[in-house]
């Protein structure tokens, strides 16, 4: 198989030794505060969740009684990450305090076509204006 790491154009027989590259692990951090105030400096205006190697990811935000205020999905993390700007989705601001969020990401495919492992986590961030 030519996409294989080992692959020799000389071989005569499939031994089913062939190596395919893994892709890396998928990598999701997040922070715990967040303050979309608009001052000037335009610092921590947006939750976002730092990514390496994923496909897809879908931040889901909840306030303290359970109800979704942000829910969306990205096929394509690396230049369309989902963010959130403590408003909902009618644009209308949250008020201060805990909220908590979920994600589910899916990680890169492999070479021959495998899909991307599914990954998933939560957590609690602080928004303050």
């Amino acid at each position: 198989d030519e996409i294989a790491l080992n692959y020799n154009p000389d071989a005569t027989a499939d031994d089913g030794s062939c190596n395919y590259p893994v892709p890396p692990e998928p990598i999701v951090s997040a922070p715990n505060v967040f303050t979309p105030n608009g001052d000037s400096d335009d610092t921590n205006e947006e939750f976002l969740l730092t990514t390496e190697n994923l496909a897809e990811l879908r931040l889901i935000v909840f306030n303290r009684w359970g109800n979704v205020v942000f829910d969306v999905t990205s096929s394509d993390p690396d230049n369309d990450n989902p963010t959130w700007d403590g408003k909902t989705d009618q644009g209308k601001e949250v008020e201060e305090g805990v909220y908590f969020y979920k994600y589910e990401g899916v990680g890169l495919a492999s070479v021959i076509g495998d899909p991307g492992i599914e990954i998933q986590g939560q957590g609690f961030l602080h928004l303050i204006r």
